[in-house]
């Protein structure tokens, strides 16, 4: 059979190729310089724009275009390990990464810049995030027509219950947790204390780290990166007489004066350390059916030797093997998920687990399992967990089955809380004209019908399911924070939102580290030297849809029905995973989640 199906995409792709034109090779605009002989100095080009991917996504049509963050995390590490590269000029657009991302890469090229190299940022997207990671280099330059937006950092929260009044929606929520303010912004019009309480408190966090960032970066006390922040935003030569950037000129004059100070020819090796992708357009079949395997990711060879396992949960939390919903989307799916895991535990190779997570949770109910099965795989395997951008409600849950949590001080996490409830359409059917005749036998059995709100009976019974919940959570924590006291556990929970540096405060998390700290504690566990190279096998493997249609599903690859990718794409990057998340959350009572997706800017 896959032998069938193999001689029918060759044979497609021999069709859809042949007589194809070779296509005119075009440069990138900052393509390599000189060979290596007879030049003065040699730079690695890194352009960090767009979106920077936790993982690769698990199915995939053509070739991806984003790179994961570890891969370019790898990348950083080499140029600053190699002996022939002089420096290294980071090209910063549009970031599409959140606080704790951009510190994890600029905390790779602080590390190139203390191992000797210059470190050179050209700021294209000069937004706060993207100017807090060019504080890494040495040397921050602006193209003339650029600004520098750096700004305060604020929140805007949507409050709709007025718009729900008026079309007769009525939302009803039950939550354990007095900070679990999920559904605050469909039934009320202003924030709580306590909603306004944590908020507050993680802004004035953020805009703390902005500033120690910059007053680092920049060699300045915090007063006066205080002042530029409030002085923001400044045009290009505002920027250089405020001290913000170093030069204002265009990149072909930064390169000119690099060979003005280094005297010579300068080479400039773009992407540096990544492998040049095939021309989908080149005449022939395989050259097309290389594009649709996803051939421009290549594989690396995995050498014989300790391994150190890094598995990634990204996206919102669910039950079964749902996982992969629409092309390039994430989601945990439990039974998917904890297959991975026993996976990891059965190879001998590898030696210690590390989870990484970037989900704002989800089900209680598959947290809860997943929870399970990490420390199960601890009393084999040493686990840690990695935090990137938000690991928080839920994803915090599935972290605490790990012996030890690291994250950046940018990440979102905490939110140890649970709620249930629902959107009530009795008063919008009632406007429109829509009667809805119940028929019941037994009780309690609209207790989660969108027609009906809930009576004290049934709110009783929701609270007393949802504080068991909330327990079990609470006991789940403790049993990897077991110096944390009853009473500590509880003031840091309560459902609160925290950055990581607060956490750490409260004992939620061990240290503050990304990805590498990570895979380090983890070597440390393990009895592995810190001196010695160990392969890192990421998993869950992405694989193109191409390969799953011809070889099947692999226990650790994610489902994919087919219905949904053409749907799915119609809609916006950012709403795929949430949307997929509710509907596969649409059965759950208590849910580990949090109630937005946040973005920091």
């Amino acid at each position: 059979m896959r032998a069938t199906k193999l001689a029918f995409w060759c044979a497609l792709t021999v069709m859809l190729t042949a007589g194809a034109a070779p296509a005119e090779r075009v440069d990138r605009p900052h393509a390599s310089g000189p060979s290596r002989e007879g030049t003065a100095a040699r730079y690695a080009y890194f352009e960090i724009d767009g979106l920077i991917r936790e993982s690769l996504p698990s199915v995939y049509l053509f070739e991806v275009e984003s790179e994961a963050l570890h891969a370019l995390l790898r990348r950083i590490d080499r140029a600053g390990r190699d002996d022939n590269i002089t420096g290294i000029i980071v090209k910063i657009g549009s970031l599409g990464a959140g606080w704790a991302k951009a510190q994890e890469i600029r905390g790779a090229l602080l590390q190139c810049r203390e191992e000797g190299k210059d470190v050179i940022c050209y700021l294209e997207g000069g937004r706060n995030v993207g100017y807090y990671l060019a504080t890494a280099g040495g040397r921050i330059v602006l193209p003339p027509a650029g600004h520098l937006m750096l700004l305060g950092v604020r929140a805007e929260c949507l409050f709709l219950k007025g718009l729900l009044d008026k079309i007769g929606v009525k939302g009803e929520f039950v939550q354990a947790g007095s900070y679990k303010t999920a559904g605050e912004t469909l039934t009320r019009q202003e924030p709580s204390p306590e909603f306004r309480e944590s908020v507050e408190g993680i802004l004035r966090d953020y805009y703390e780290q902005l500033l120690d960032g910059i007053a680092e970066g920049r060699d300045i006390p915090v007063s006066r990166a205080a002042r530029l922040v409030k002085n923001g935003p400044f045009t290009a030569s505002q920027a250089r007489e405020a001290g913000a950037v170093d030069d204002v000129m265009f990149y072909d004059e930064l390169l000119a004066d690099l060979r003005d100070r280094h005297g010579g020819e300068v080479a400039v090796e773009s992407d540096y350390g990544r492998k040049s992708r095939p021309d989908p357009f080149k005449p022939g079949a395989m050259s097309f059916f290389s594009m649709l395997m996803g051939a421009a990711q290549p594989r690396r060879v995995r050498p014989a030797g300790p391994a150190i396992a890094v598995i990634y949960a990204v996206g919102p939390i669910v039950r079964g093997d749902v996982e992969g919903l629409g092309f390039g989307q994430d989601l945990v799916a439990s039974t998917a998920f904890i297959k991975t895991i026993r996976g990891a535990v059965a190879d001998e190779n590898v030696k210690a687990i590390v989870v990484r997570v970037d989900s704002p949770g989800g089900s209680a109910l598959a947290c809860d399992a997943i929870w399970r099965e990490l420390r199960l795989a601890d009393q084999k395997k040493p686990v840690i967990a990695s935090l990137s951008d938000v690991a928080a409600s839920g994803g915090y849950y599935i972290a605490a089955g790990a012996r030890k949590i690291f994250a950046e001080p940018g990440c979102l996490t905490g939110s140890i809380g649970v709620f249930t409830g629902k959107l009530v359409l009795s008063g919008l059917c009632e406007k429109i004209g829509l009667n809805v005749v119940v028929m019941e036998q037994g009780g309690r059995t609209g207790i989660m019908s969108p027609f009906s709100e809930f009576s004290q009976d049934e709110r009783r019974k929701l609270e007393t399911l949802v504080r068991d919940t909330y327990d079990t959570f609470l006991a789940r924590v403790a049993e990897t924070r077991p110096d944390m006291s009853a009473e500590d556990l509880d003031r840091a929970a309560q459902g609160r939102l925290w950055t990581a540096k607060q956490a750490k405060e409260n004992g939620l998390i061990d240290s503050l580290g990304g990805l590498r700290a990570a895979i380090a504690a983890a070597k440390e566990a393990a009895g592995i030297p810190a001196d010695q190279r160990v392969y890192v096998l990421e998993l869950p493997r992405p694989r193109s849809l191409v390969e799953l249609l011809l070889f099947g599903k692999e226990d650790e690859a994610r489902a994919l029905p087919l219905w949904s990718g053409t749907q799915m794409l119609a809609l916006p990057k950012e709403v795929r995973p949430y949307l997929m998340a509710l509907l596969s959350l649409r059965d759950e009572v208590s849910l580990c989640m949090m109630p937005a997706r946040v973005t920091v800017r």
